[in-house]
């Protein structure tokens, strides 16, 4: 078993650098339909292509396929993550999951979060962004070249946040979901520390 697992989605990438995170060594990779392409232009193969195969074109040769029918309630992106804790992986990356259809990022977020209720950790990821939940916990965020941090109520009330090391901090504070309050803050040193004690906090990190 590999130490990760990256699902790659089918929606538009700004460039492919953000695919050069995935090490073929360390990563068993899942390719949700569409996302094939993707890995095709920056010569990789994934471990396996999931989805009703509605956008993707022709699989590499050797690479297991597990095809769906189009009328179905799991989204393509949501069986691969699936498929992922069904083998036992509980760190996962999503690339080519956000910048194309709203209602598809949004579903991704949704599955995001299934992740972290399902006690693994993921990160959503694209050129701009870095998208993770942190559920009843403490974390230390590393700035790197990002310049701000949002975060926001998900899923009810956020209690007890607390956000040291950033330009505003809070101690203690009540997040609601209807007011965005923690939108556009900044990391002052190379990390920043933040804590949630009841409820799930989306942490959103964005370049310029």
């Amino acid at each position: 078993m590999k130490e990760r697992c990256v699902v790659v989605g089918a929606a538009p990438l700004e460039s492919d650098q953000v695919l050069g995170q995935i090490a073929p060594t360390r990563d068993y990779v899942i390719c949700a339909d569409g996302g094939i392409d993707h890995l095709r232009r920056v010569g990789l193969t994934p471990d396996l292509l999931m989805g009703d195969l509605d956008s993707a074109s022709s699989p590499p040769e050797g690479v297991e396929v597990v095809a769906f029918d189009p009328v179905k309630d799991d989204t393509d992106t949501h069986i691969a993550l699936k498929r992922g804790l069904a083998l036992g992986y509980r760190d996962f990356l999503l690339l080519g999951c956000t910048g194309g259809r709203l209602d598809h990022t949004l579903a991704n977020l949704q599955s995001l979060y299934a992740l972290k209720r399902q006690g693994a950790d993921g990160c959503l990821q694209d050129d701009r962004h870095r998208i993770f939940f942190l559920w009843e916990e403490e974390r230390e965020i590393p700035r790197e070249d990002y310049r701000y941090l949002s975060f926001f109520a998900y899923g009810g009330e956020a209690a007890g946040v607390t956000l040291q090391g950033v330009k505003y901090p809070l101690y203690e504070h009540l997040l609601t979901p209807d007011f965005p309050l923690g939108v556009s803050n900044e990391i002052t040193g190379k990390s920043c520390k933040a804590a949630v004690k009841k409820g799930c906090l989306l942490a959103v990190l964005a370049r310029e």
